[in-house]
């Protein structure tokens, strides 16, 4: 049912006659990954990954997507539950974030030099540079809206100076942004009765 809400909400949206095209896939991520590498061909590809929940997802069987020359890559690298669920009992949760940062022996390649966060971050980083043989791959740290905690990290990986340049532009504008929203967030919760400069629902669910 999701599914056909999502393919219908977009259809409306592809235009082949203009050369733009929605394609949708019904089915896991990774096992849309030849599809999506057919689908891009030789052309330039900005690729954005964004795990729900607990799911992660295997770098075995999506390297092949960042791995040309004409890829990057965005990856929102979901901080709060990661650490919260990184050591589970239950080992099919593990399995799932684990090879984000390395794989089972991660602990031992943090940098005890920086913080736990920092350490974390940092493994992440150098994981998906590896896997995608980046040259760049940085970091953004998006906090929770109603504290100073880290909710997640917004990776970026490029193989250019240029697109290097270009998202740290990017970047400056949308934390300006985030910045801006958390600080009214803060005021109307500290102010009842009051309106706010933005609406509730215009407000991102950032948990």
């Amino acid at each position: 049912t999701a599914f056909r809400e999502l393919d219908k909400a977009v259809e409306i949206h592809n235009r082949p006659e203009r050369r733009f095209y929605v394609r949708t896939y019904k089915g896991e991520f990774e096992s849309a990954v030849p599809t999506i590498n057919d689908f891009i061909g030789d052309s330039f590809g900005l690729i954005f990954i964004d795990p729900t929940g607990l799911h992660g997802f295997s770098y075995d069987a999506t390297a092949s997507l960042f791995v040309p020359r004409s890829r990057e890559v965005l990856v929102n690298f979901m901080y709060d539950h990661f650490n919260r669920f990184v050591q589970h009992p239950n080992e099919k949760v593990r399995d799932t974030i684990v090879p984000l940062i390395g794989g089972p022996d991660w602990q031992s390649r943090i940098d005890t030099s920086l913080s736990r966060t920092e350490g974390i971050t940092k493994l992440f980083r150098e994981t998906l540079k590896a896997v995608g043989r980046f040259d760049y791959v940085i970091s953004s740290r998006i906090d929770k809206t109603e504290s100073n905690r880290p909710h997640f990290f917004l990776a970026y990986g490029t193989k250019s100076s240029a697109g290097l340049e270009r998202i740290r532009e990017v970047e400056s504008k949308a934390l300006r942004r985030h910045s801006s929203i958390r600080a009214e967030t803060r005021r109307e919760k500290n102010s009842p009765g009051q309106s706010g400069l933005f609406a509730d629902e215009s407000l991102p669910n950032t948990g």
